[in-house]
C-alpha cells in the first residue's frame, strides 16, 4: 500500500487492529491521492480496490475488508442489488472529479448528463454504512427495491430506522423519500410511518387524542357561535347536528363530533391566483378532504370510489385508508390517511 505509513490514524489503532469510520476515509484518501497524483490517468478497476481492502485488513485485522470497499452485486432472488461503494471507491471518484476540475483529466461525457439531473440519486453514498452495519445496508437495499413480502418489509423497516432517519435529514424531500422507499406508496404504507413515530416518540402515540379531550368542549362552543353566521343551509344543518351531540353523548361521540367540526372552523381562501387553472374547494369538500361523513358503513366503498374519481379529475394521485368509527346510531366517520401528489399544472387554492 502506498504511503499508508504516513497517515496518523491514532496511537495504537493499528496495534489494536481497529480503525473508525473517519480514519478509514483518511486512509482511503491518502492511498488514492498517492496513486493518482503520481499517475493522473491511471485507472483503478474493482480488483485494485479489492486488493487494497484486503491489504488494509491485514493491518487492521478487526475491520472487515468490506468496510473499505464493497463490490457490485447483481439483483438476487429478493430483488436486491448492491453498487460499488466504500471509502476507497468514494475517494477514487472524488479524486478523479478533482483532477477533471483542474483540467488534468478530460471531462467525461457522463459528467455533463449527471449535472443536468441533479435529482438523480448517486450510486455512491458518502455516508456509506461500514461492515459493522452491513446487515442494515442490506436491509436498506431491500426496502429501496422491494415491497413484498410485507412481514419482511416491516422487519427491515424497523431494523434500519436510524439509517433512514439520517437519510431523510440530508435535505431529502418527502416525495423523494416516498420514491426511495416504494412500500410507503402501498395501501399499508402508513403503518411504516406509524412504526417510526412509535420509535422516536415512544409513549406519545395517543397524545393528540388525550390533549384533544381537553379542547373539544371549546371547539364545540366556538362552532355553535359560528353556526349563527353560516348562510349555507346544508353546512348550517351539519354543524347543528354535530353540536347537538354534546348533550347526553358519551365521550367518544363528543370527541368525534369535535374532530368533525374542525374543518368548519378553518376559513376558506378568499383569493385566487390569476392566469392559471385553479380549483377552489367548497366548505363541504374541505370537510370531506379531512373526514368524510357517510350514512352507514355500507356506503364507504362508494364514498372511496367517488373520492378517487374526484382526485383523478384534479390530477391527484391518492393512496387511501378507510376506517369506520361510530358517531351515533345513524352516522359513521370515514377517516382518510394518505398521500396526495399533483401530476399536472392544475392547482388547488
Amino acid at each position: 500500500l502506498p504511503n499508508i505509513d504516513k497517515v496518523n490514524v491514532g496511537e495504537g489503532k493499528a496495534q489494536d487492529g481497529f480503525i473508525d469510520k473517519a480514519d478509514r476515509k483518511r486512509v482511503a484518501n491518502l492511498i488514492i491521492s498517492s496513486i493518482l497524483e503520481a499517475e493522473p490517468t491511471k485507472s483503478l478497476p474493482s480488483h485494485c480496490h479489492l486488493k487494497f481492502s484486503l491489504e488494509l485488513h491485514q493491518i487492521f485485522k478487526k475491520v472487515d475488508p468490506s468496510a473499505f470497499f464493497t463490490t457490485y452485486a447483481k439483483v438476487d432472488k429478493f430483488n436486491r442489488k448492491r453498487n460499488l461503494g466504500g471509502p476507497l471507491y468514494v475517494a477514487y471518484l472524488k479524486k478523479r472529479a478533482e483532477l477533471r476540475g483542474a483540467n488534468v483529466l478530460p471531462k467525461s461525457s457522463r459528467s455533463s448528463s449527471r449535472d443536468s439531473r441533479s435529482s438523480t440519486q448517486s450510486v455512491v453514498d458518502e455516508d456509506y454504512i461500514p461492515v459493522e452495519n452491513q446487515e442494515v445496508q442490506d436491509k436498506l437495499n431491500f426496502l429501496k427495491n422491494t415491497i413484498q413480502p410485507w412481514s419482511v418489509v416491516l422487519s427491515n423497516w424497523k431494523a434500519a430506522v436510524n439509517a433512514r432517519k439520517r437519510e431523510l435529514e440530508r435535505n431529502l424531500t418527502i416525495f423523494q423519500y416516498f420514491d426511495t422507499y416504494p412500500a410507503l406508496k402501498t395501501s399499508e404504507g402508513y403503518r411504516l410511518l406509524l412504526e417510526d413515530f412509535t420509535i422516536f416518540h415512544e409513549g406519545k402515540e395517543d397524545k393528540f387524542f388525550s390533549s384533544f379531550i381537553q379542547a373539544q368542549d371549546k371547539i364545540i362552543e366556538i362552532s355553535e357561535k359560528k353556526c349563527n353566521k353560516v348562510v349555507d343551509k346544508e353546512v348550517k344543518s351539519i354543524i347543528e347536528q354535530l353540536v347537538a351531540l354534546r348533550k347526553g353523548a358519551d365521550l367518544e361521540a363528543k370527541t368525534n363530533a369535535a374532530i368533525l367540526l374542525l374543518p368548519f372552523l378553518v376559513p376558506l381562501p378568499s383569493s385566487r391566483k390569476k392566469g392559471a387553472k385553479f380549483w377552489r374547494p367548497s366548505t363541504i369538500e374541505v370537510r370531506d378532504s379531512f373526514i368524510t361523513l357517510v350514512p352507514s358503513d355500507t356506503d364507504i366503498p362508494t364514498a372511496v370510489k367517488e373520492k378517487k374519481e374526484k382526485l383523478s379529475q384534479l390530477d391527484f394521485r391518492h393512496h387511501c385508508l378507510s376506517q369506520t368509527s361510530k358517531v351515533d346510531q345513524d352516522r359513521f366517520l370515514l377517516k382518510y390517511m394518505g398521500r396526495y401528489s399533483r401530476t399536472s399544472k392544475t392547482k388547488a387554492v
